[in-house]
């Protein structure tokens, strides 16, 4: 058997396959009645174990997330959006990870009834970035592409829901790399992703804005590390103006697709359950973001610690705001 986590896309074959499914549709669909399905596309915010196995795999590093400080190859200390969703429209099983797809399978049985997620940890908006130079991961229109090829016809996927949530990386890695980021780029991944997604017969969407990226902890830790006090307004001023610019673009799109989008409001979400809360870096942090990740600075911590805390680490909610998240996209679907 071949699996996704053995195949080895580079950059250049992405670009190839992205260009190829946006321009000529392949069209793919799944499950016309029963249970839903559930493709999910973005960052760590919905990975389910993509980074995990692919660092795994490609060795020099320990895993990404390590288990000693995140719970079950999640960026939280339980369960994310994906499972908490996925608990309520889905049969029981669990999300699966892209890179323990079997390519050789039969894409009905890979997406039938089941819920995958292409999302890795670090993962930008466009095809294919590095993860603070460490390793390479599938950004949100790579994920989208190798969905795309993976589903060769063009059925409707009338009881499939698409969570696609991106865009936060690519702020916070401008800080990082002091690279120029426009929000019109960004926002135009996501549109593209969308159509791509509507061309292989999605029809329902669920796509939650960012949240206040200035109030990250990570944002005043890079404040301090690079002797600006400006960086968490920046940040907050990116993220509401991506989120004004995904409205205008969500309707844009209804008003030319038959699509159903369902707009999860995160943003003011975090603002209400955070009110009054100390916003700090939770127990997990001073792993993940260290010069170089290792037991040494990633020893275990009880998963139980973040139980009334917003954020696990210096950048990655809870798993008790993983599942306030869910159960607005829920109350969405129910409506």
């Amino acid at each position: 058997m071949l699996y996704a986590s053995e195949f080895n896309l580079g950059g250049a074959v992405i670009r190839v396959i992205v260009f190829l499914v946006m321009f000529f549709g392949f069209c793919v669909g799944v499950n016309a009645g029963g249970r839903s399905s559930l493709i999910v596309f973005g960052d760590s915010l919905l990975d389910v174990g993509n980074d995990y196995i692919k660092t795994t795999r490609e060795g020099g590093i320990i895993p990404i997330p390590p288990e000693t400080r995140y719970f079950n190859r999640r960026f939280s200390n339980g369960l994310n959006v994906a499972d908490y969703l996925w608990d309520y429209i889905g049969d029981g099983s669990s999300v699966k990870p892209s890179e323990g797809v079997d390519l050789g399978m039969n894409w009905r049985l890979i997406f039938n009834k089941q819920a995958v997620s292409f999302a890795y940890g670090g993962a930008e908006s466009g095809v294919l970035n590095s993860v603070v130079g460490k390793f390479e991961v599938l950004g949100l229109l790579g994920q989208v592409g190798f969905f795309r090829v993976l589903k060769p016809d063009n059925t409707p996927m009338r009881n499939t829901y698409a969570l696609v949530w991106s865009g936060a990386n690519d702020y916070i890695n401008e800080i990082l790399s002091g690279r120029p980021v426009s929000e019109d780029d960004v926002i135009l991944r996501i549109k593209l992703s969308i159509i791509g997604l509507y061309h292989a017969g999605v029809r329902q969407f669920l796509i939650p804005n960012l949240p206040d990226l200035g109030e990250v902890p990570l944002a005043s830790i890079l404040a301090g590390l690079y002797l600006n006090a400006d960086i968490p307004d920046i940040l907050t001023d990116s993220s509401m103006r991506h989120n004004e610019k995904l409205r205008k673009m969500f309707k844009e799109l209804k008003s030319n697709y038959p699509i159903r989008i369902m707009e999860v409001d995160v943003f003011g979400l975090v603002k209400k359950y955070a009110s009054g809360q100390n916003l700090v870096a939770g127990p997990a942090a001073g792993c993940l973001f260290s010069p170089v990740i290792g037991l040494e600075v990633c020893n275990k911590v009880d998963f139980g610690l973040g139980d009334d805390l917003i954020y696990w680490d210096e950048l990655h909610p809870t798993t008790v705001l993983h599942k306030a998240i869910a159960d607005k996209m829920i109350k969405l679907i129910s409506q």
